[in-house]
């Protein structure tokens, strides 16, 4: 559950961030003078972001594990996004959104696979779905929320936008610390890179966090174990 809840929080981040791009259509073409061309092609370097980080993820993730990776791409989206907001022409914000695009490319399919890996059999599917659909959908919604709110509390403030930027990050920043702290690694990944003094450490913990004993067994030799 503590890893459905942190991965569920990166996964509503990208929910916002795939949304809050079309709620800024008006305020941006009024402050740079875009043109409809120029606006979509801006509002295309987030979706490129989202393909290349998407292509991406899943090698940088088998590299320098699950948890580095769910780090490093959510201070990318953290960072980023609030360049976006702070972004003194469109040449900085294109390129800054094309950053959290990246970052919210990787976080996807890096945090559901984790998670599959981390759930009972039995569980898998409801979860994988819970997260890719509901938790995406509560992000989206959210954006539509907060630029709603902060149209009608200050219409007359023309850096509205950059307000709505920085609440959008709020998600991946809040669960940064907790993904620092609680974020298991992958049993696979420490098994493969034969590191079997963590995985062993690892599966103890989780065996006293779901009040079970752990076998008296040590883990097969990582010599032993297959690659994929």
């Amino acid at each position: 559950y503590k890893i459905f809840l942190m991965a569920a929080a990166i996964v509503a981040a990208d929910g916002m961030e795939m949304t809050v791009i079309s709620l800024l259509r008006k305020p941006l073409t009024s402050e740079w003078d875009l043109s409809d061309e120029t606006f979509s092609l801006l509002g295309s370097s987030v979706f490129l972001g989202l393909l290349i980080g998407n292509m991406v993820g899943g090698s940088l993730a088998d590299l320098f594990g699950r948890k580095k990776c769910i780090i490093g791409i959510t201070v990318v989206f953290c960072l980023f996004g609030t360049v976006s907001a702070f972004a003194p022409d469109v040449y900085v914000f294109a390129v800054s959104r094309f950053f959290t695009g990246v970052g919210v490319g990787s976080m996807v399919p890096v945090s559901d696979s984790h998670l599959l890996e981390w759930s009972p059999n039995a569980w898998r599917a409801k979860l994988a779905m819970t997260l890719t659909g509901v938790a995406f959908a509560l992000g989206a919604a959210f954006a539509c929320v907060v630029g709603i709110v902060l149209q009608m509390t200050v219409p007359d403030d023309p850096a509205w936008w950059r307000y709505m930027l920085i609440l959008c990050i709020l998600p991946g920043l809040a669960s940064l610390p907790f993904v620092c702290v609680y974020f298991p690694e992958s049993p696979h990944w420490l098994l493969v890179n034969k590191k079997e003094g963590e995985l062993e450490a690892l599966l103890k913990q989780l065996a006293h966090d779901n009040g079970v004993e752990p076998l008296d067994e040590k883990c097969a030799p990582c010599s032993e174990a297959e690659e994929p």
